[in-house]
């Protein structure tokens, strides 16, 4: 995805990572807004995510909607910390209490039910 100045930020939020050899990095999780990507679908929108430095560059994550792309950012970002938090690193709040990492698990439910 081609850096685009006027883009905007939707979620720009600073976390340490510790890795196994206890070893910390921060690094901020960022999420910028969707925008339209007419150029491949005309029903498509994408959405950049980065974490940075704790891995390098700006991940495109493409949605159906406005609203599929975003989700599908946080989705794939939660994918990242998760296979970090699996293989021995944990993720902290800049003020060291331990955050660890949102599962993003699907429930469906049947219309009308309440349970």
């Amino acid at each position: 995805m081609k850096r685009d100045d006027r883009r905007h930020t939707l979620i720009d939020e600073p976390f340490v990572a510790v890795r196994p050899d206890g070893q910390r990095q921060s690094f901020q999780i960022v999420i910028y807004t969707p925008q339209p990507a007419r150029e491949k679908d005309p029903w498509s929108w994408s959405c950049a995510i980065s974490l940075e430095p704790l891995y390098r560059g700006e991940i495109s994550c493409r949605g159906l909607s406005e609203f599929h792309a975003p989700a599908v950012g946080i989705a794939r970002a939660s994918v990242y910390l998760s296979h970090f938090a699996a293989t021995g690193g944990e993720i902290l709040a800049p003020s060291g209490r331990a955050v660890g990492v949102p599962s993003l698990k699907f429930y469906a439910h049947k219309a009308g039910d309440d349970g």
